[in-house]
């Protein structure tokens, strides 16, 4: 299944519904822009989803990032994701085709 077409975010209900620790999902909306602003220099202004979960009486903001692409989610790429998120949203996915183990020294 893809998660993707031409740059827009498809079966992100597939997504949201696979994500169940957080309660139930009540709520998701698919290319929302994350930043007042267009800035091209920096990852992400759009999110691919931003779901909002429900347990008990709690809400929770989620984001999701999806990268349906061959190039490798480095670490670096994978921090920036995170911090451009983090303003938004309580939890971050990111979903990715490939990824580059990190190596620690």
């Amino acid at each position: 299944m893809h998660f993707s077409s031409f740059g827009t975010t498809i079966n992100s209900n597939k997504i949201v519904d696979a994500i169940t620790n957080h309660g139930n999902p009540v709520f998701q909306t698919s290319e929302i822009h994350l930043k007042p602003y267009l800035c091209r220099e920096r990852v992400c202004n759009l999110a691919d989803i931003i779901a909002v979960y429900k347990q008990s009486e709690r809400f929770y903001i989620v984001g999701i990032e999806i990268k349906e692409w061959d190039k490798r989610v480095h670490p670096k790429m994978a921090m920036e994701y995170l911090e451009t998120y983090r303003g938004t949203c309580e939890y971050f996915y990111l979903a990715a085709k490939k990824t580059q183990r990190a190596h620690w020294n």
